[in-house]
């Protein structure tokens, strides 16, 4: 409980960083670099809403076999494997067709 005004300045940090890179461009044109960038946006905003609103943020998924999480942790969790598969599988960067602009 005592750590939530750090981690609440953290997911902010993150989540201004993550947005100042979508909105000026400096992500790599590939599909997959922004579908992963916005899974790290919505798993920050969703742990943010959690921490700021609720105190703590809840975990409510149970799939037995599994450790409980809740989606905020599922789509951070996918942006970063996202990512990870990215620098670890080069044939994944494939930019995304120019857009006409």
């Amino acid at each position: 409980k005592g750590q939530q005004v750090p981690l609440i300045i953290l997911s902010a940090a993150v989540i201004g960083v993550l947005l100042y890179l979508i909105l000026s461009g400096k992500l790599p044109e590939e599909k997959l670099v922004k579908a992963c960038a916005a899974l790290l946006l919505a798993g920050a905003l969703g742990n943010l809403v959690d921490r700021a609103f609720r105190g703590a943020v809840f975990d409510f998924v149970d799939v037995q076999i599994w450790p409980l999480f809740n989606m905020a942790d599922a789509m951070l969790s996918a942006g970063v494997i996202g990512l990870l598969a990215r620098e670890i599988f080069p044939r994944l960067r494939v930019s995304s067709p120019p857009s006409g602009r």
